[in-house]
């Protein structure tokens, strides 16, 4: 019942956002932009659960292709709590840059930790994450940013990977 109550409540807001005001000037070479955004997770028990908060800065080198990189946060919750410091390279092409809603592609590398135990190498802690997903101006400088995300592991040991749907609030300037 949770699950269906927030596809649904994700579902309106993102609808609702569509609804928006458009830029004026649009997106244009040398614009900076700031999001904050995150995803959180947990198996149907509710007795796990993981979230991850991206912080990032990104400047845009064309009036459609956006680079940038940001600290993440990451937390799993579960009989003890662990957090982890990452780091997201990444960039976004837009798709148009003078409408309300922009939507754009995106390639990100994403190192989950730097914490290296045992064995583990810095790679095992990596996954690159391909997307698809869409800016709606709410007014000139601010959007509400949803993304869909394919991300997969860079360790040999990672079978398949995730499908992820992350939100965040964007400030352009």
């Amino acid at each position: 019942m949770k699950i269906k109550f927030t596809i649904i409540t994700i579902a309106i807001l993102l609808i609702a956002s569509g609804f928006t005001l458009a830029q004026s000037e649009g997106i244009q070479k040398g614009d900076k932009e700031i999001l904050f955004s995150g995803y959180m997770s947990t198996n149907t028990n509710f007795d796990y659960g993981y979230a991850n908060f991206f912080f990032s800065y990104s400047k845009y080198v064309t009036n459609r292709l956006s680079l940038g990189v940001g600290p993440t946060l990451s937390f799993s919750f579960s009989d003890d709590t662990e957090s982890n410091l990452g780091l997201s390279i990444f960039t976004k092409y837009n798709f148009n840059q003078t409408k309300k809603t922009v939507p754009y592609a995106s390639l990100s590398y994403y190192q989950y930790s730097f914490k290296t135990e045992g064995d583990t190498k810095l790679g095992d802690l990596a996954s690159i994450q391909i997307g698809l997903g869409m800016k709606n101006f709410i007014n000139e400088f601010l959007a509400v940013d949803s993304q869909l995300s394919y991300g997969f592991g860079l360790s040999s040991a990672d079978n398949g990977g995730s499908l992820l749907l992350i939100i965040g609030l964007s400030y352009m300037f």
